[in-house]
């Protein structure tokens, strides 16, 4: 057996006792843990009893006491520097790790993972997924930022794929910029974005105009691409905003081009790519990817000519790909 697949349940036996899962599935790769609730005497034993395990799905997973502790644990991923987190980690190596940001305890395992209490080692990550399965946001604090920051830094020596969702502060706090390695060798940044009526966006656009903008040494990224999710009614090409006309509608997506065109940015490849909500929505692909490549990222699409809307160059599921076996839930 190669997988283990926990959904909508708990880690219980009919019979009350607690279900023993140490020394069991010891040929374990990949566990995936859907809306499950459970102790952390239970989480922590099930990892650990899977020494073999190299990619982990977590997403809606309820444990007491994590949420009893939220601060303490939010807290655990800035208390060290990344090496001291590397050199303190115990456990399985995991090459993916896949946390579907859905409710509080989510966001505490994704700054567990991040620390020297994590349940397992996470120096040899190659894949980062830090999304909902869906384009929905999660609103968070600074200690998610944090842990993206330290998985860059701990994947720093081989590089990594960072699937990130749409974040959005609490209480409206500014997150802070994302911290990428400047001598990475290899790094790709997927993020998603939503485009609302008012040709805004309900999402992270401004925390990753701040990433960009935080760069402060030539940095070598291999791509970024950004999912362009529409959610609006009718919007001809006609009707979009224009530069010199309604310049506010449009003065976020004009911060972004700055920032990716910094000096200091070095991009490979950028890809924005536009996905319909639905297949009404198709027809709108086109004007929408002509609006976002000519009028709102007119620099970036001069500079890196592979920043071409619609592009599927990367995948058109990749962001989702850890989530496949469990949408139709």
């Amino acid at each position: 057996m190669k997988a283990v697949h926990f959904t909508s349940d708990s880690l219980h036996s009919h019979t009350g006792k607690i279900w023993s899962v140490r020394l069991t599935f010891r040929n374990v790769t990949y566990l995936q843990l859907l809306r499950v609730e459970c102790t952390e005497t239970q989480y922590c034993g099930l990892i650990q009893s899977l020494p073999k395990l190299e990619a982990i799905t977590v997403s809606e997973i309820s444990i007491p006491n994590y949420l009893e502790r939220i601060e303490e644990i939010a807290s655990l991923s800035s208390q060290n520097t990344p090496e001291e987190v590397r050199k303190g980690q115990t456990g399985p190596a995991l090459h993916t790790l896949s946390v579907g940001l859905k409710n509080f305890c989510d966001g505490i395992l994704l700054s567990l993972f991040a620390s020297r209490r994590s349940v397992a080692r996470m120096g040899a990550l190659k894949q980062i997924y830090a999304c909902a399965p869906t384009n929905e946001p999660f609103f968070c604090g600074a200690s998610v930022v944090i842990a993206l920051s330290v998985f860059l830094e701990l994947a720093s020596r081989h590089g990594v794929r960072l699937h990130v969702g749409n974040l959005l502060p609490v209480r409206g706090i500014a997150l802070p910029p994302l911290r990428i390695p400047v001598n990475m060798p290899l790094l790709s940044i997927i993020c998603n974005m939503v485009l609302t009526d008012n040709y805004k966006t309900a999402n992270s656009i401004e925390w990753f105009i701040s990433t960009f903008n935080n760069v402060s040494h030539p940095t070598d990224i291999e791509s970024v691409r950004i999912n362009v999710s529409l959610a609006i009614t009718i919007l001809p090409w006609d009707r979009l905003p224009q530069r010199g006309g309604d310049a506010a509608s449009i003065s976020q997506w004009g911060a972004l081009d700055e920032a990716l065109c910094r000096p200091e940015v070095r991009l490979e490849g950028l890809l924005i790519h536009v996905q319909p909500a639905g297949p009404l929505w198709m027809k709108l692909i086109d004007s929408v990817a002509r609006w976002l490549s000519e009028v709102c990222l007119p620099k970036a699409r001069e500079k890196y000519p592979s920043a071409t809307p619609g592009s599927t160059v990367v995948g058109h599921n990749s962001i989702e790909e850890p989530f496949k076996r469990w949408r139709k839930d």
